[in-house]
């Protein structure tokens, strides 16, 4: 993917912080084929951040990691994935 690619990419992608309801920023996307790529998501407000998986072109997994008020909180959100024929 080059940088226009990824820019475009980055305007498109919104995500809301579940810790404290901010939009959060696109810092990175590690993309692998078409339709299968990850998206690196970070709060600038409570520094939440999320790795959302891209599976067939849909979300498959969110991986929410903070570390607010001194508690450390990872968990997962798995998400159904209808595949096409």
């Amino acid at each position: 993917m080059n940088y226009y690619e990824f820019q475009a990419l980055k305007h498109k992608q919104k995500k809301i912080c579940k810790e404290c309801g901010k939009e959060m920023l696109l810092d990175d996307i590690d993309y692998r084929f078409k339709g299968c790529f990850d998206n690196y998501f970070i709060c600038e407000n409570c520094q939440t951040s999320c790795i959302e998986e891209i599976r067939f072109n849909q979300s498959y997994k969110e991986h929410w990691h903070s570390e607010n008020n001194n508690v450390a909180k990872d968990y997962v959100i798995k998400h159904k994935i209808e595949i096409k024929k």
